[in-house]
């Protein structure tokens, strides 16, 4: 693979990953401030929460696994610039 297209794969690369950082930091923000409102809910509301913060794990681990697939792709970058091999799909 030539130079100019290798930067271009890490650059697509490292922008994903630079969104789903921003993502889940955001989204840890917001987390905070929604556990000092859940004081004053009722059952229903609660249950509601519960579900909206299953899905948000959910989604955490889905990015944390793409996140581990893009580091791998950074290191085989690194390995063998003029070889890569992409295991897995990393979108």
């Amino acid at each position: 693979m030539d130079v100019k297209k290798l930067g271009k794969f890490k650059k697509i690369l490292q922008d994903r990953k630079d969104k789903i950082l921003t993502d889940q930091k955001l989204s840890l923000f917001q987390e905070s401030l929604k556990l000092k409102s859940e004081e004053f809910t009722d059952e229903g509301d609660a249950a509601t929460q519960g579900v909206i913060r299953d899905l948000d794990c959910r989604l955490m681990d889905r990015e944390y696994e793409e996140l581990k697939k893009i580091e791998a792709a950074f290191e085989r970058i690194t390995r063998s610039p003029g070889l890569i091999i992409f295991e897995t799909p990393v979108c």
